[in-house]
């Protein structure tokens, strides 16, 4: 006599008992928990790492405007010091003018000083000459 079958036993080809299915069906509810945990974390790695490249990004462009800011600024003191290098050449120019000008201006003034020595010299003698003569 055949025993009379046990529903949670029962096979076929391709069937598996109750028992097995809810095995199998407790099985991948842990698989598909732990994929699911393993998922939001990694969900929340890429939001945090989208928004520190958010950030990165803004301040590269905050970066760039300064960059560029800066290269206007050294271009103006190229400029200004390239203006000053002429003032200064204009200037030391000047100041040998002025110099060679104050020489001359020593070298007149020694002449006059001697020439009023020699005057004073002329006068003396001439007044003598001037006693002897009457």
């Amino acid at each position: 006599m055949k025993k009379p079958a046990d529903k949670n036993k029962e096979r076929g080809k391709d069937n598996y008992t109750v028992t097995e299915v809810g095995t199998l069906i407790e099985e991948f509810r842990g698989e598909f928990k732990v994929f699911g945990e393993k998922l939001q974390v990694n969900t929340e790695k890429t939001n945090a790492t989208f928004e520190q490249v958010g950030r990165q990004t803004e301040e590269i462009t905050l970066l760039k405007v300064l960059v560029q800011k800066n290269t206007e600024d050294i271009s103006s003191l190229k400029t200004d010091v390239s203006s000053l290098k002429i003032a200064i050449k204009d200037i030391a120019s000047k100041i040998d003018r002025l110099v060679e000008s104050i020489e001359n201006l020593i070298k007149t003034k020694v002449y006059r000083e001697e020439f009023q020595v020699l005057e004073k010299r002329i006068s003396t003698l001439e007044a003598k000459m001037a006693s002897l003569a009457h």
